[in-house]
């Protein structure tokens, strides 16, 4: 059994960490590049939420509403 938990946190472990230079090849516009995570329709209107891309830069983003009007907002973390 720690033999596994010790292979996934590893595997965890590489997946995650990845090198400065991957940031660099994120797009500009958060809020389109949220939709890699996120596709539309799935933010709900007013809540924040936090994923990483899959470029793995991390970011948040409020869902908005074509309906209402608003958009929904993302920043780069």
């Amino acid at each position: 059994m720690r033999v596994v938990l010790f292979a996934f946190m590893v595997i965890f472990a590489a997946v995650l960490s990845q090198p400065p230079e991957a940031a660099l090849s994120c797009p500009a516009n958060a809020a389109q590049a949220s939709t890699a995570i996120w596709p539309d329709g799935k933010l709900p209107t007013g809540q924040t939420f936090t994923g990483t891309h899959p470029c793995g830069r991390p970011m948040t983003c409020t869902g908005g509403s074509i309906a209402a009007g608003t958009m929904r907002k993302c920043t780069w973390q």
